[in-house]
């Protein structure tokens, strides 16, 4: 494994330590990753989440994937509502009337893939979404010049 994926990979620890409320205390199941352009941004994301979510809600909510995929943000969750788990990507606008902390969570979650967007997933200085030799990522000018540089891993285009 190469130093990026591995330091993408210790990013979601970090987060994890650091929101031990959204994550249940663990590390998702499923795969995860942060580049670290990125890594101020969601953790300023998981910062307003908790703020927003009471202990009730937050009892009810867990954070199961975050992951860069085709150059943009990705966040799921596990949202168990009146006795039944809800999982969706948190980027999908919430169901009208599902619950008014999803409508919270979704005005959160689109300002962090708003922001990501425009942020080198590399260096977190400004950028814009670039294909390069077939991978799509938002990049710096001082990036994307140097296409020789590994991209993220889910970054490739399919097809």
């Amino acid at each position: 494994m190469n130093e990026f994926v591995m330091e993408q990979g210790l990013h979601v620890l970090r987060l994890v330590e650091a929101h031990p409320r959204l994550f249940r205390g663990k590390p998702p199941r499923t795969s995860c990753h942060v580049p670290t352009g990125w890594f101020v941004i969601v953790d300023k994301m998981f910062q307003d989440i908790n703020a927003v979510l009471d202990e009730a809600e937050a009892a009810q909510f867990q954070i199961i994937q975050i992951k860069e995929k085709f150059g943009g943000l990705r966040v799921c969750q596990d949202w168990e509502f009146q006795g039944w788990g809800y999982w969706r990507p948190l980027e999908d606008p919430p169901l009208p009337g599902l619950h008014q902390g999803f409508e919270r969570l979704f005005l959160i979650i689109e300002d962090a893939i708003r922001r990501a967007e425009q942020t080198c997933l590399r260096c977190g200085n400004p950028g814009s979404l670039r294909m390069i030799k077939g991978w799509h990522a938002p990049l710096c000018a001082a990036h994307a010049e140097n296409p020789e540089q590994e991209m993220s891993c889910n970054s490739k285009r399919s097809g």
